[in-house]
């Protein structure tokens, strides 16, 4: 029988004979290895990782890794769907909940700062993502998670009164709490961000440049953020 090569994007290629694949373990050690799959990609980025060092720490084989995942690039994918999903559908919430639109925008906002400054693995795999230059796995996810959060942040801002195109508005609001939340340490350093150092401050800055029509002095902060 003829040995087929299954090749993962990046350093390695294994040898698996064509027609005996792995007997499946069952979904524990699917999940298993993308909960080591998404801490490695997280601190280490895509090309720092092996399916060795995730077969070394889950104790799977590697035909069974290939089996469920196909590659590496697929396993890396699949740990950021597995993540991103998580996060958002934990802050679906704040869309539907009742308040008025800037309470609303401004618990959501926290929420996300809030991961970008205390959960490392949320905000290292978005960093690794958007720095490595990934189109179409930037495309799936787009289009798996974060569309739908987008086009409700833009319906908050057009209810708060943007005169503007509300998408826009989103999508500059998202860019100042993401640059602001990870260059906060740069930041601490040039002395220029002592007005928004807190969270909540950060929040305020944002929307009040972006949105200045909304009464954001009036937003207290809501205790339910989501978690991180």
């Amino acid at each position: 029988m003829k040995p087929r090569t299954t090749k993962a994007k990046g350093r390695e290629s294994e040898t698996v004979p064509a027609r005996r694949r792995p007997r499946l373990r069952g979904r524990a050690t699917r999940e298993h290895v993308l909960e080591v799959a998404i801490d490695l990609f997280a601190s280490r980025g895509f090309d720092g990782v092996s399916i060795r060092d995730i077969a070394a720490i889950t104790g799977a084989t590697l035909p069974t890794i290939y089996y469920h995942f196909g590659d590496k690039r697929s396993l890396y994918l699949a740990a950021c769907l597995r993540l991103f999903s998580a996060w958002g559908h934990r802050r679906e919430h704040f869309f539907e909940q009742g308040g008025p639109p800037e309470q609303r925008l401004s618990d959501y906002l926290l929420s996300v700062v809030e991961s970008l400054t205390s959960d490392r693995k949320f905000s290292g795999l978005m960093q690794r993502e958007i720095l490595e230059r990934d189109i179409k796995g930037i495309r799936r996810l787009t289009e798996a998670i974060f569309s739908k959060h987008f086009s409700e942040v833009a319906k908050l801002c057009r209810q708060v009164g943007c005169k503007g195109d509300p998408a826009l508005a989103a999508h500059t609001v998202y860019a100042l709490v993401f640059g602001l939340a990870q260059l906060r340490p740069i930041g601490h350093e040039l002395g220029t961000t002592q007005e928004i150092d807190s969270s909540e401050a950060l929040i305020r800055h944002v929307l009040g440049v972006v949105l200045p029509m909304g009464k954001w002095s009036r937003i207290a902060r809501n205790r339910s953020t989501g978690g991180v």
